[in-house]
């Protein structure tokens, strides 16, 4: 995964970003789960 893909246009860049660090929180939720089952 590289820095490049959040990139698009300007107006875009924002809310791009924002989707993907929800994506990587979620990614990390899921890692704290396998590690943390009972949460």
């Amino acid at each position: 995964m590289s820095a490049g893909t959040c990139t698009l246009t300007l107006n875009e860049s924002l809310h791009e970003c924002t989707f993907c660090y929800l994506k990587l929180w979620t990614c990390f939720g899921k890692i704290s789960q396998v590690r943390n089952p009972g949460i």
